[in-house]
């Protein structure tokens, strides 16, 4: 709460919420990273993954291919995106 912009903090704390089961808290935080202007390719790829992460979790699997498809479509060679698709 004291650094609005620390990116990898609010990663991290939506990954947690996804491995405790809380996935629409996960959902929410990885969403609201993806409004920020700033962001980089990579940057927008690696939150678009832990979304689709999230979306895989939470049983929304045409959520998580479309997800993991629009990381692939930013980083072609995003190996953690090709093997979710592929389960």
């Amino acid at each position: 709460s004291q650094d609005p912009d620390a990116l990898e903090v609010h990663m991290i704390l939506g990954n947690l919420y996804r491995e405790k089961g809380q996935v629409g808290k996960a959902i929410t935080i990885h969403q609201m990273l993806l409004q920020r202007a700033r962001l980089s390719r990579m940057e927008h790829a690696y939150v678009l993954l832990c979304l689709g992460l999230d979306y895989k979790r939470g049983g929304f699997v045409d959520r998580a291919l479309d997800a993991f498809n629009e990381v692939l479509r930013l980083d072609s060679q995003n190996e953690y995106a090709l093997v979710n698709l592929q389960k």
